[in-house]
């Protein structure tokens, strides 16, 4: 069976009239901009964040006073305050009153950045790919240092009463080759999610979204055990599909962005068909057509569902 997951962060402010930065800066405005987005879309999961990557930088700015970008030994070498500073708290309010005012039914999760992403974005893509060619120790400091103050953040997502869902794509191959996934992003992940399940009140797993050509590291993916994975374009949804059952991890397809559009509906059509052949039986298997645009037409969401259920409805 597919489920239509669209993955709507930004777009929840354009639906209450706000620009992303304004419901960012407000809990009471990001609660509501989300909230509206559940009620639009009658969403069974939601994610309460606005440029998630670039919210949890700025607390690393916010943490260090230092402004980003940084280099990777600044970045090892700053002592930071324990996140959730700036617009973090934002988020966990947001998310608690989500949680209260949603049906339990509904999986509410605070959105989380990788300690590899996050350092991506403090130094700069270019940054790390010099890094783990020429200052490996400098790398495992900054992500240790990093590591740890997201762990705060992670614990501090308890009294929410909401799951937990991170966000490491930047560790994706092939800036990150699978030895080095192994070595350098994995334990601290592992780590980061067994605290994300003691931390919540169902001990829920918590997800995993990395994008990109993650065929390769997905073996490494699934020992982690996470809720879910995501397959993008880039990979083969009938092999990702296989291996996940076979772990028992639910897993997103990610579908071109054009496909949410009315021009390019027949197109869509046949993919929903080709994965409703793979996802036989009652599992669910979730469909997205990536990140909703800030800008998106709601209608186009609900056309989109409306297609997926066309889809499971023929058999």
């Amino acid at each position: 069976m597919l489920v239509h997951r669209p993955a709507i962060y930004e777009h929840a402010a354009a639906l209450v009239g706000l620009l992303p930065r304004q419901a960012a800066g407000d809990a009471t405005l990001l609660f509501q901009a989300h909230l509206a987005a559940a009620t639009r879309y009658s969403l069974t999961h939601v994610v309460p964040g606005m440029d998630i990557y670039g919210c949890d930088a700025d607390a690393w700015s916010a943490a260090s006073s230092r402004p980003a970008p940084a280099t990777l030994r600044e970045l090892a070498d700053s002592p930071l305050t324990p996140f959730p500073v700036g617009d973090q708290v934002n988020v966990l309010s947001a998310a608690g009153q989500l949680r209260a005012a949603l049906p339990a039914d509904v999986q509410v999760r605070v959105p989380v950045t990788g300690p590899f992403s996050l350092a991506a974005q403090v130094v700069g893509f270019e940054g790390m790919l010099m890094g783990l060619l020429d200052d490996a120790p400098a790398v495992e400091a900054a992500l240790d240092r990093l590591a740890g103050a997201i762990e705060h953040y992670v614990h501090a997502t308890g009294p929410t009463g909401c799951g937990v869902t991170f966000f490491e794509s930047a560790a994706s191959p092939p800036l990150v080759r699978p030895a080095m996934f192994e070595r350098l992003v994995m334990p601290r992940l592992a780590k980061l999610m067994a605290a994300a399940r003691r931390a919540g009140a169902d001990r829920r797993q918590p997800e995993l979204i990395m994008g990109g050509a993650t065929a390769p590291i997905l073996p490494l993916l699934l020992k982690l055990n996470p809720a879910l994975v995501v397959c993008d374009p880039a990979n083969d949804p009938a092999d990702f599909l296989a291996k996940c059952r076979a772990a028992s991890v639910a897993m997103r397809v990610n579908l071109e962005p054009r496909l949410r559009l009315p021009e390019h509906r027949i197109e869509a059509h046949h993919k929903l068909e080709t994965l409703a052949r793979l996802a036989r039986g009652d599992e669910p298997l979730f469909v997205a057509t990536s990140i909703t645009p800030f800008d998106a037409d709601p209608q186009t969401v609900l056309d989109f569902t409306e297609l997926v259920e066309q889809v499971n409805a023929a058999g």
